[in-house]
């Protein structure tokens, strides 16, 4: 039997609780988020550490990295040094975000849609993706974040915010206005016009759609 027709609802993200910040960021820190014991967000790391931040440091020497998330595995607590700090599970992940001076999502694999890109577009920061972090939303590459596949890439566009403080500026506020069409009231609200249409053309007396 073939579906006629497919309504996709999108996952969201509280807008009223991930906010931008007022107070100033604090230079050269980059955050990472996620569950860090799922095989990607390791691998997003390693990467970070491995290959990014190597270069980043050649032209900003004293750049941190933040990695934030519960169930740190073996691997991500070994990358802890004086460059990268690794803080594991918190009580509440919005003070990282207030002070990340830009927000990082190297990711190569994985499924679903990263929540994380949502919560740092909520709270008005500047993003460096890869092309595969933000699948699925509809933010537009070089407006509302940065886009960088290669280490190289990456790390380019990374110190090109650190130096630009107009450009950081801009890309936060384009990444909360995306982040506002994923406000979980909306998404809620033309989730029940769905339900409440499809609702309209059943008829429960005889258990069919009335179309």
């Amino acid at each position: 039997m073939g579906i006629d027709h497919v309504e996709v609802v999108p996952n969201g993200v509280d807008t009223t609780y991930f906010t931008p910040s007022k107070s100033p960021t604090t230079t050269v820190y980059l955050l990472f988020t996620g569950t860090m014991n799922y095989e990607p967000n390791i691998e997003a790391a390693r990467f970070l550490a491995a290959d990014i931040l190597p270069l980043i440091h050649k032209k900003f020497c004293f750049t941190k990295l933040h990695v934030v998330g519960m169930k740190p595995s073996k691997e991500v607590l070994n990358l802890a040094s004086d460059q990268i700090v690794v803080h594991g599970a918190v009580p509440d992940v919005r003070p990282y975000f207030q002070e990340a001076d830009v927000y990082i999502a190297p990711l190569l694999h994985g499924g679903g849609t990263r929540l994380k890109i949502l919560e740092a577009a909520a709270s008005g920061k500047a993003i460096v993706s890869t092309a595969f972090a933000f699948e699925g939303l509809s933010f537009v590459p070089g407006n509302d974040l940065l886009v960088a596949d290669s280490a190289t890439e990456f790390a380019s566009a990374v110190t090109d915010l650190i130096e630009n403080e107009d450009k950081k500026q801009h890309l936060g506020f384009k990444a909360r206005q995306v982040s506002t069409c994923y406000d979980w009231d909306k998404i809620g609200s033309s989730f029940r016009t769905l339900i409440e249409r499809i609702a309209g053309k059943f008829d429960y007396s005889k258990g069919y759609d009335m179309k």
